[in-house]
């Protein structure tokens, strides 16, 4: 069981600069109140927290925020809300940097941060393809979408509201990635003409964790 000074929160929000020009306002929108919604819902549960936001988020600043917290005071996990653009096994930030998630896993296990990375819920087109490397560089559980991810502006506040809440991580996310609202902004999703839109959610690791844990 972990107390809240055990606990340890980085939110990783990086949308408004890249991805479709038309829909920058959206992206805008999902990039402001996506931070201030995991701070309001969350911060308060744990010991200590950081926002990488923007132009900020680069695959060098993202080691070290995550080894600042793993090795800040009596830490014992540190969770994860991912919020940029993906393509399949790449990451893609503000400054249009394209990572490839298995070179970021790469970058955190080269750190030597201590054992403590847990849980790391992804909001990114194609998070799946990510998962592998996210679970090889330390993180016990996570989840991505499957494809085009489309339904984060209702699933993403159950998410975080039920994790925070004491529920399972996969728990969490089954009962935010409801199959009817995802239908809906699937639908939605492929009459703006992306291709390719499959946003349900696969977990990958110990989907028993809680925030508790």
């Amino acid at each position: 069981m972990t107390t809240k000074n055990q606990r340890a929160l980085l939110v990783v929000c990086s949308l408004a600069a890249q991805g479709r020009k038309d829909l920058t306002w959206l992206y805008r929108g999902l990039e402001v109140g996506g931070v201030a919604l995991a701070d309001h819902v969350l911060g308060k549960l744990y010991g200590t927290s950081a926002d990488l936001q923007g132009n900020d988020v680069t695959a060098t600043s993202i080691v070290q925020a995550l080894g600042d917290l793993a090795t800040s005071g009596t830490v014992t996990a540190v969770d994860v809300i991912w919020m940029t653009h993906g393509e399949p096994d790449d990451l893609i930030f503000d400054n249009g940097e394209a990572v490839t998630a298995s070179d970021l896993a790469d970058s955190i296990v080269q750190a030597g941060m201590p054992n403590v990375l847990r849980a790391l819920y992804s909001t990114a087109c194609f998070g799946a393809t990510h998962n592998a490397q996210w679970l090889r560089a330390g993180f016990k559980v996570v989840t991505g979408a499957r494809k085009v991810n489309a339904n984060s502006a209702t699933e993403f506040p159950v998410v975080i509201q039920h994790w925070g809440g004491g529920d399972s991580f996969a728990d969490s996310i089954s009962i935010g990635d409801n199959p009817s609202t995802r239908w809906f902004w699937d639908q939605a999703a492929k009459k703006m003409r992306f291709a390719g839109v499959d946003s349900r959610k696969l977990v990958a690791g110990d989907g028993s964790l809680s925030i508790n844990s």
